[in-house]
């Protein structure tokens, strides 16, 4: 018994093919199945500037993962009270003074103070990098969209990646 496909395309077992019916390789021959549209190059480009912010917030993912976002909520708090410290010992910091107490690292709220300057550097060092190169691909691939010529190949193949500076780690 073999499979054989009748001339309305539906494919049924016989023992011998009958008059008018096709084997399934001549059925596929004649009747290849479509290959789906190329995307167009507007497409591409959304995909392409939908993959620089996927890796944006990759890039950030080490940030996220050492930090939760309730506690980089409270970030300008700490720092606001940390600059304040640093300027006046006496400085009211009712926020550091709690989270040094609940530490218990016996460290001053000045020593804090200074944890929480240098965090804050790292951190926005950290966000300048990346978001500085967001930016630069944003604007590459939104180039590339306005330029005759550029084909969606060429698009595609545009680099997505992030890059740290040297000496960036993830925090101090």
């Amino acid at each position: 018994m073999a499979i054989y496909v009748s001339p309305l395309g539906n494919p049924e077992v016989w023992a011998e093919k009958p008059a008018g019916y096709f084997t399934t390789e001549h059925w596929a021959e004649m009747h290849p199945t479509p290959q789906p549209e190329p995307p167009t190059r507007a497409e591409v480009v959304e995909e392409k500037l939908a993959e620089v912010m996927v890796g944006y917030t990759a890039a950030f993912a080490p940030v996220q993962a050492m930090y939760p976002s309730l506690e980089r909520e409270g970030w300008p708090i700490q720092l606001e009270e940390a600059r304040a410290v640093l300027a006046d010992p006496e400085a009211d910091a009712l926020t550091l003074a709690l989270m040094v107490e609940m530490r218990g690292m016996g460290e001053s709220v000045a020593d804090f103070a200074h944890t929480v300057i240098a965090n804050n550097s790292y951190y926005r060092s950290f966000y300048a990098a990346l978001t500085g190169q967001q930016q630069r691909m944003f604007r590459d691939v939104r180039s590339m969209a306005a330029t005759e010529g550029v084909t969606a190949a060429e698009v595609l193949a545009y680099p997505v990646e992030y890059r740290m500076p040297e000496g960036l780690d993830h925090g101090v």
